[in-house]
């Protein structure tokens, strides 16, 4: 019976914070990034500090691709994932507004009318 070293699995850890940031800053090693070295840490969505906002892609890019392919037969560049989170964000931001002005704490449906 074959276990799963036997399917062709590798074993690898993943890097430790201070690798994955030694990672990140390519001006300290001397390089340009590579695509391998551009993903994101397990809590991405932390912010660096007290009221930072990150600004992270907030589609889901293999949908928004897959649904514009099939949609319309067209193929979807990077820089469109950015544009379209730029637009969430502020149609976000008009949405929690009126979710405070009505004196609530939870964004609903009715708020992006």
């Amino acid at each position: 019976m074959m276990n799963h070293k036997d399917a062709g699995a590798f074993e690898k850890r993943a890097p430790t914070i201070a690798e994955w940031q030694k990672e990140q800053n390519p001006t300290a090693m001397g390089t340009s990034p590579s695509p391998k070295n551009m993903a994101s840490p397990p809590n991405a969505g932390a912010g660096t500090g007290p009221g930072s906002i990150p600004h992270d892609i907030l589609v889901v890019v293999s949908k928004t691709k897959d649904y514009v392919r099939a949609k319309h037969s067209l193929n979807t560049s990077q820089e469109v994932m950015e544009v379209l989170s730029d637009r969430l964000r502020s149609i976000l931001d008009d949405a929690s507004k009126r979710a405070l002005q009505d004196g609530r704490k939870t964004l609903m449906d009715r708020d992006f009318r």
